[in-house]
């Protein structure tokens, strides 16, 4: 009798290709306090996104009201452009998160339906840049930070 034992450590990645592929997603949306808002003129929406992805995302948003109807959206025709992830060549992993700041203006129309909105619709088109397959491992992942810039005029008009 003889025995073999042995470890075996394995790392499995999922091997991806894509060209348009379209996910949505749709999740909880307020857009906070709007007391005392009456004032607000103008401004803009910032929408940073961190991808650590090694594919490009084309990525469209539609706000819902709490009947599911459509209320506003941006990133109309072809959507923002998100960067991917830059792939280190010897370890065929993204070195980082790829940043991309998108900034959208807002006048008193546009932020009075935003008030509106309870729910946030994400459209996104996944496309791989190279004619490999890319790796996806785990650990990667996929942001998205709002910020507003807006003017504000205390007391009458």
């Amino acid at each position: 009798d003889s025995k073999l034992i042995a470890n075996l450590d394995v790392q499995m990645p999922l091997a991806f290709k894509a060209n348009g592929l379209t996910l949505s997603d749709t999740t909880g949306f307020s857009i906070g306090n709007t007391q005392n808002t009456s004032g607000i003129d103008k401004g803009k929406l910032n929408f940073i996104f961190e991808n650590n992805f090694p594919i490009s995302i084309a990525v469209k948003l539609y706000f819902l009201n709490d009947q599911n109807q459509i209320i506003d959206s941006v990133f109309e025709g072809g959507g923002a452009l998100i960067s991917a992830g830059e792939i280190d060549n010897i370890t065929h992993r993204t070195k980082g998160a790829a940043k991309s700041i998108v900034s959208v203006n807002v006048d008193a129309a546009r932020y009075e339906r935003l008030k509106l909105a309870n729910k946030i619709v994400i459209k996104a088109a996944l496309n791989t840049s190279t004619i490999d397959y890319v790796k996806l491992f785990s650990d990667y992942k996929w942001k998205l930070k709002l910020t507003g810039e807006f003017s504000y005029h205390a007391g009458k008009r």
